[in-house]
């Protein structure tokens, strides 16, 4: 059995979530070689691939046998945390984990793997209904090929006629008139900068990506509005061709997959630009935009006329993966990460009647130092005592720093674990089917 306090399923879900973070930073390794010395990026791999047998160890350990009996297993797997979260400030691992970054493009699967994207897709048709069409060509290499077609997919869907050229021969088997055709009568064009891209639009030797960056660069100096640009991979010098690289305009980043969404709505609303001048069709926009992302505007929450609002399972699912990042705390003096799980705040329960004894000694005191003393909690309480009693609303107070945000945090955190809710929070917490968490901070800060 595991310790008094240790849930075991909640270990086995640490472990596995730890596996998965691990074959993510594996995946970077082989990227290392081409900017770490040998015995650097061998040193690190080594090292890397200790952990990785420390956690596999632990992995099919619990999952052979969940009663088994090691606190040990609990001590291997907070040594092993350590050791990654150390590499992950390893000097050698940012250094390579940068470039990896720089160099990684998105995937078509990575995309559609997004907990936002059955949202997102669902919204795109409605755009297609209520807009003209506009023409769109996508110039692009072929690092960049898995990209281009979800993009292109999902462009379609919004009613954008798209038009790619998927073969990547030499200048020998290409109709470049027919190439220019395409390039100039097409509305848009929608540059992918990527390394390779960059790479094949500065090489001498004839290529499809350079006889179409020649092309665009032409129509860029008459039509530049026109032309579009997204950042995929490296840098804008090194992914765009000259004439385009040193164009004011700043590129749409996609190096996120987290960027997806919103970015493709970005170019959305550039292809359909000219027909948002209408109030109705700017609105509607607007609402499906918000649909797709889950997100709701700071006016939705005070106005009854925002309609249409998202539906609530892919809402939810956006709320618990926005409270994830909640799982830990930073240490003040160290910055070093601590579970949410293990901080402590003492909550005191206060009447409407102490309340307002308390305002009025606040107004009558001339003693700045005298805070503490009234408002000395009377009555300790815990979180499973919230909302007894058929209360429908608290009001929590406490001096900058006390723990309010913290408490709030916590509380989000946990409604995301439904096993832990019932331990954590008492009864009242199945009373509640969502918990929304709504800073008025960043309300103000945003108006």
């Amino acid at each position: 059995m595991f310790r008094q306090g240790v849930n075991c399923d909640k270990f086995l879900n640490d472990v596995q979530a730890l596996r998965g973070k691990l074959l993510d930073f594996q995946k970077c390794l082989p990227a290392s070689e081409q900017i770490l010395p040998s015995y650097e990026k061998e040193g690190l791999k080594a090292h890397v691939n200790d952990i990785a047998i420390t956690i596999d160890c632990l992995y099919h350990s619990i999952l052979d046998n969940p009663s088994i009996t090691q606190v040990a297993d609990e001590v291997s797997m907070l040594h092993a945390v350590r050791a990654l979260e150390a590499i992950l400030v390893d000097r050698r691992c940012l250094k390579f984990a940068e470039y990896a970054g720089e160099n990684c493009a998105v995937t078509q699967q990575q995309i559609c793997d997004h907990p936002l994207y059955s949202t997102f897709n669902l919204s795109l048709a409605s755009l297609k209904s209520s807009f003209r069409p506009v023409t769109c060509y996508i110039s692009y290499a072929p690092d960049s090929t898995s990209f281009v077609q979800q993009l292109k997919n999902d462009l379609d869907a919004a009613g954008i006629d798209i038009c790619i050229d998927t073969s990547f021969g030499p200048e020998a088997n290409r109709d470049l008139s027919k190439l220019q055709q395409e390039i100039l009568s097409r509305e848009f064009v929608l540059v992918i900068g990527s390394i390779e891209y960059g790479t094949k639009c500065r090489e001498s030797r004839p290529s499809t990506t350079r006889d179409e960056a020649r092309l665009i660069s032409d129509r860029h100096h008459s039509q530049p509005d026109r032309i579009l640009k997204v950042l995929l991979t490296g840098t804008c010098l090194k992914s765009f061709p000259i004439a385009l690289a040193e164009r004011q305009q700043h590129p749409l980043d996609f190096k996120s997959r987290d960027n997806y969404f919103s970015k493709a709505f970005a170019i959305l609303e550039k292809l359909f630009e000219s027909q948002l001048t209408k109030p109705e069709l700017k609105t509607s926009f607007l609402a499906v935009k918000n649909r797709a992302l889950n997100t709701l505007p700071a006016t939705f929450l005070f106005s009854s006329a925002a309609a249409d609002p998202p539906s609530l399972p892919p809402l939810v699912q956006c709320l618990r993966q926005s409270y994830q990042k909640f799982r830990y705390l930073e240490r003040f003096i160290d910055m070093t990460p601590v579970p949410i799980e293990e901080s402590f705040i003492q909550l005191a329960l206060v009447q409407e009647e102490e309340q307002k004894d308390k305002e009025r000694q606040t107004f009558s005191t001339f003693d700045h130092n005298s805070f503490e003393a009234i408002h000395k909690p009377k009555t300790v309480i815990t979180l499973h005592e919230l909302f007894q009693k058929d209360k429908t609303h608290l009001f929590i107070e406490g001096r900058a720093g006390i723990g309010k945000t913290t408490l709030c945090q916590y509380i989000s955190y946990i409604w995301t674990k439904p096993e832990l809710r019932k331990e954590k929070l008492g009864s009242w917490a199945d009373r509640f089917e969502l918990i929304l968490w709504i800073p008025l901070r960043n309300l103000l800060q945003k108006e």
